[in-house]
């Protein structure tokens, strides 16, 4: 390749940003020093994302040194004609303001001069997403125009007024606004901002993350009437209130698609009970409290009935102290972790979910006192759930979990693998493996989960895994010996 070939492929503006894009400021400060297709490039890069409203201001005048590390920042001197020329050959470079929680704030009064002294159009023409933090919300209509799709406040009790005015500019400068977040840093009171009367002419908005205290039964309806709303966030970990649910129209929440919520398994029940998802896929619920085993299987139970396209959820609550999590992925598979199931908590669970191809019922650690499942419930299980290929679950192997076997019946025709995870052996080796020889197939792997500080644990299965093998082929030998007795003679 001749050297103007390559210079004409270094100075292809799409190549150049996408190369620019993992240089850090530094090497695209001296990258704009190079040619000027390379600066015009480098400094686009170097604009398009500003965390820092310092490096924006600074080109309209010098920026003041401060004192203490809380005083405001404030420009040295009154800004004038000519310096908005200078800020507007950079300004259009910039698509979004990702402002960190303890960004340097200026001072109102300079906000104000800005505010006052520029010239008419959009001050940043190309902006595309903004964040802003409390000590910068009361001064979001400053940057609001209707390039706008992605808008993020955080506001605080105090500014829920101020909140109410800037909203109301939404409709009319950013009609096209597709993501909104609204989230309050308040102890859980209630923040009446009259959301309701904005989100009616903000027909685009595909993403919604509010604070539930800023939820009233009023928005609650509006919100579910927004006609191209997929992602709906109403989640706040330390929000413990309880949801309420007014009367919701029949098409209410008609296209979304992922729902995550922070109130009681409970409460979200008993919504998704009086407003089926139809195109719900992935459905997330975070609760700080204690919930019970009984509520974890309710709304699984409505979750799976209500939204018919559900492919993955997560619930995570307290259980024992510990954190539990649910998950389902595309209906035939589901994995549950560090939650108490009992025989009959799996039975059910089996009812509703028939056609399971995985099923993960596991624990991040374990103890002697944790209750769990006898392993005589597997053939219950292998019956209801037939097509299980495979399988992961932490059980009871005493003695007396073994003393209710009946078994004897191939109970998993198709399984491939059975992790029994951290299960302690408590019973012979030779019952245990009969045991498991007349309900599982030839070729099933027999696993476990390795335990770093309980080595002995690990390896009391391995003679389990040795002897299976031998004992289903026995077994399987045994079935067809009686199957041909039964047969009627061909001679």
């Amino acid at each position: 390749m001749t050297t103007d070939a390559i210079l004409d492929v270094l100075s292809m503006g799409e190549l150049l940003q996408h190369i620019f894009q993992y240089c850090d400021p530094r090497g695209n400060l001296q990258n704009a020093l190079v040619t000027k297709s390379w600066s015009d490039e480098a400094l686009s890069v170097l604009w398009r994302d500003i965390r820092s409203l310092r490096p924006l201001f600074s080109l309209l005048a010098p920026v003041g040194q401060r004192i203490n590390p809380w005083q405001d920042l404030e420009l040295d001197r009154p800004i004038r004609s000519t310096d908005w020329v200078i800020f507007h050959k950079y300004s259009w470079r910039v698509h979004h303001i990702l402002l960190p929680e303890r960004s340097p704030k200026f001072s109102d009064s300079t906000l104000l001069e800005i505010a006052f002294t520029r010239p008419p159009g959009a001050l940043l023409p190309n902006l595309r997403s903004l964040r802003l933090f409390p000590s910068f919300s009361h001064f979001t209509p400053l940057f609001l125009h209707e390039g706008l799709v992605a808008l993020d406040i955080t506001m605080s009790p105090a500014q829920s007024y101020g909140m109410m005015s800037v909203l109301t500019y939404l409709p009319d400068r950013c009609p096209h606004l597709k993501q909104l977040t609204l989230e309050s840093s308040s102890d859980g009171t209630p923040v009446d901002i009259r959301l309701d009367d904005v989100l009616t002419f903000l027909p685009y908005l595909t993403l919604l993350r509010i604070s539930p205290v800023i939820l009233t039964p009023q928005l609650m309806q509006n919100i579910a009437l927004l006609p191209r709303l997929e992602h709906l966030n109403l989640s706040d970990p330390s929000y413990g209130k309880s949801l309420t649910i007014p009367s919701l129209p029949h098409n209410g929440f008609s296209s979304i698609t992922t729902l995550k919520l922070s109130h009681s398994f409970k409460d979200v029940a008993l919504f998704l009970e009086s407003c089926p998802l139809r195109d719900l896929r992935n459905l997330t619920i975070i609760h700080s409290k204690t919930e019970s085993t009984k509520l974890y299987l309710r709304v699984l139970e409505t979750s799976i009935s209500r939204c018919p396209k559900l492919k993955r959820m997560k619930l995570v609550g307290k259980m024992r102290f510990e954190q539990s999590l649910l998950q389902l992925s595309h209906r035939n598979a589901l994995s549950l972790r560090d939650i108490s199931m009992t025989a009959d908590a799996i039975a059910h669970i089996a009812r509703i979910l028939p056609s399971l191809q995985q099923l993960s019922l596991s624990h991040s650690s374990r103890s002697r006192d944790q209750p769990l499942p006898p392993i005589s419930m597997l053939p219950t299980l292998g019956s209801m759930c037939p097509r299980l290929t495979k399988l992961r679950i932490d059980m009871d192997t005493s003695s007396g979990a073994l003393a209710h076997i009946t078994g004897g019946t191939l109970s998993f025709p198709c399984l491939e693998e059975l992790n029994v995870g951290y299960s302690y052996l408590d019973s012979p080796v030779t019952e245990v493996a009969a045991f498991l020889s007349g309900i599982l197939r030839d070729g099933c792997c027999l696993l476990r989960a390795r335990l770093n500080a309980e080595h002995d644990i690990y390896e009391s299965w391995q003679p389990v895994i040795d002897l299976l093998p031998v004992l289903i082929r026995i077994r399987n030998a045994e079935r067809e010996a009686a199957a041909n007795v039964g047969a009627p003679s061909t001679s």
